[in-house]
């Protein structure tokens, strides 16, 4: 449902292809792609000793959504209704843009991402949702009223651009497994769940701050924040249990790993939707080196995790600096 595909990074354009059937997992969950500690705004290092990080936790500050303005829309050049401009129609409007190239701009996007069902602006959504608070009520800026719905837009526009990722993105809109019952294409099998797992208890259990994920582990892109998670059961396993858990003789996935424990997550997405994800993660020592997804979480798990640092408009003719006078109005 967004763009964030294409300006995200390297991280997400990556993609590779082929056959494989009992890879080495030694470095697939912790390499420079799929490594939690790259994520910013960390209170403190991450903990990955599993014993020892919360069961459940929360965002400590409530996040806001909005509409997420489909580019099959013309995004946030769309008008609400006949005779009401739009958000960016009246962005232009306010600053003086006779020739209303912040509404051109945004509307020209439909030639190339209209016929793509969910492309729009749900990483701008999750992104100002968890960055800023929601505005409370309308703002006159230079003779043009913004109700408090066009300043979630004015907001949405200024983080629809940046983040810093974690994981792959998969491009297969049909998933292909291995005779381990794993996505043959790495990209569609990240992000590894001792990377989630890490994120989501080092950042909600202990720092009290949400991720954002695309909670489609397929090619569609659906960006929501996580904003709260309870385990749901937990158990640990030995080398045999895990391969048997797994329905395989002996467990070949990462020779690292010298004990294994089994988790069930619930994660709560800003959505309003909830999903539960099962995993067996792989510990060397006390701490988290690997995991592999488990039943129907191997091919339905976040595809990739992410946080922002900032505003970062997508839309050139966005002057950040006037979006923050409008907002900053809107909470007196």
């Amino acid at each position: 449902m967004n763009r964030f595909i294409l300006n995200i990074g390297l991280a997400v354009l990556t993609c590779s292809c082929g056959e494989i059937t009992t890879p080495s997992k030694l470095k697939e969950p912790m390499d420079w792609t799929n490594d939690p500690r790259n994520l910013p705004g960390a209170d403190s290092a991450l903990v990955l000793d599993p014993d020892t990080l919360p069961d459940s936790g929360a965002a400590a500050k409530p996040v806001w959504t909005t509409y997420w303005y489909p580019i099959s829309e013309y995004g946030t050049a769309r008008r609400p209704w006949a005779g009401e401009l739009s958000p960016m129609e009246k962005y232009d409007t306010a600053t003086g843009d006779s020739s209303m190239r912040g509404t051109g701009w945004e509307m020209s996007q439909y030639t190339y991402y209209g016929h793509v069902p969910w492309a729009g602006h749900c990483n701008g959504v999750a992104a100002a949702g968890t960055m800023v608070d929601e505005p409370k009520k309308p703002v006159l800026y230079n003779n043009v009223w913004f109700s408090a719905d066009d300043i979630k837009a004015l907001l949405v526009e200024s983080f629809q651009g940046g983040g810093v990722v974690i994981g792959g993105r998969c491009n297969l809109s049909t998933l292909t497994l291995d005779r381990d019952g794993r996505p043959t294409d790495p990209e569609c099998r990240d992000t590894n769940p001792a990377s989630f797992h890490i994120a989501v208890t080092n950042y909600l259990g202990r720092f009290k701050k949400p991720i954002i994920a695309d909670s489609d582990s397929g090619y569609p892109v659906w960006n929501y924040a996580i904003t709260s998670y309870r385990v749901r059961a937990k158990s640990k396993l030995s080398a045999s249990e895990a391969a048997q858990w797994m329905g395989m003789q002996s467990y070949p996935f990462n020779p690292a790993a010298t004990s294994f424990a089994y988790y069930q997550m619930e994660a709560v997405y800003s959505g309003g939707f909830m999903k539960v994800y099962e995993y067996i993660l792989e510990m060397s020592g006390s701490s988290i080196v690997g995991g592999e997804w488990f039943r129907d979480s191997r091919v339905d798990h976040p595809d990739f995790l992410w946080r922002h640092t900032g505003p970062t408009a997508e839309n050139p003719y966005l002057n950040l600096d006037v979006v923050r006078s409008i907002y900053e109005k809107s909470l007196l």
